[in-house]
């Protein structure tokens, strides 16, 4: 537990134990929206086991409240905390408040569409941990036996993108603070010899966009499935069969049943359903390890 300034206790013994556990040098994070559902912080339950097997359910949680982002590797990371507030009386500084740290990072291996995805993290209450050149997860202790996540000011998440020159390679930077009450001595360490997961080797979902849904017949549907990388028009989602697809008629909320899928051309998914009633609303989502799909539901069919 967080150790207060406390007249009762007096100083604090300052010698460490004979085993320190320090963070190493920052390579990725996890973004976590910062509370659960019920209104408790979403962070890791240490009573419970929690190794790789969890880790990976956590990173493919269809429930995005509870799901960890896991970013791409980053570089030239900076954290820094401002100097103290003080009031100055008499000539003598009197501590009001802790400076603000700040942290910044750049990703090289991402697309512009990135900066519009760290910019929409503001709409939540966030957290994160910290994943290190060692395989650690950082986060805070302040309630026994949970590593919690670093609450973020979402007030100051943002981003750019940094143009190419003939000396820097095009990349995605990024800002933010952390919320003023976090405290840098509640730091921890969660070391790889606790989890065991290799999370610099491991990736996120990614995102699979629909587009140009339509109903040619009575019995035919087609939706275009694509992933955003960085081109004007997006990378084609090839690959689907028909069993990995579940198509649903908004309108009655009934569940459809295709007999046949074709992709062709690329991305371009075409299905022979049963005739639905004229102007009922039809979507198409699919389901494969790794991706995220939820979004295609925005694209409505209207039945014909």
């Amino acid at each position: 537990m967080a150790q207060e300034c406390n007249c009762d206790t007096g100083l604090f013994n300052l010698q460490p134990s004979s085993c320190v556990a320090t963070p190493g040098i920052a390579r990725k994070f996890v973004f976590v929206e910062y509370f659960k559902a019920d209104g408790s912080v979403n962070g890791v339950n240490l009573s419970n086991p929690f190794g790789e097997a969890e880790i990976d359910a956590l990173l493919a949680q269809s429930d995005k409240n509870l799901r960890w982002f896991l970013s791409d590797r980053f570089k030239n990371f900076v954290t820094e905390r401002a100097d103290p507030n003080f009031e100055t009386v008499d000539n003598e500084n009197l501590f009001i408040s802790q400076g603000t740290r700040t942290m910044t990072g750049n990703f090289y291996a991402a697309g512009a569409d990135l900066a519009a995805k760290l910019d929409g993290n503001r709409c939540v209450e966030l957290g994160v941990f910290m994943i290190d050149s060692a395989n650690g997860i950082n986060g805070v202790v302040t309630r026994d036996l949970f590593l919690d996540p670093i609450r973020l000011n979402k007030e100051t998440f943002f981003s750019k993108i940094n143009f190419p020159t003939e000396s820097n390679r095009f990349n995605v930077m990024f800002s933010t603070e952390w919320d003023r009450l976090v405290k840098d001595g509640d730091l921890r360490t969660l070391a790889f010899s606790d989890h065991k997961t290799d999370l610099l080797n491991k990736v996120g979902l990614i995102d699979v966009l629909a587009r140009f849904g339509t109903a040619s017949l009575a019995t035919e549907i087609s939706i275009e499935l694509y992933d955003v990388d960085g081109s004007a028009a997006g990378d084609p989602f090839t690959g689907l069969v028909l069993g990995d697809f579940t198509i649903t008629n908004e309108t009655i909320a009934a569940s459809i049943t295709a007999s046949a899928a074709i992709e062709s051309p690329n991305g371009t998914y075409t299905f022979t359903i049963p005739a639905q009633v004229t102007g009922d609303f039809i979507t198409v989502t699919a389901t494969k390890a790794g991706f995220d799909f939820s979004q295609t539901t925005n694209e409505k069919i209207t039945a014909l």
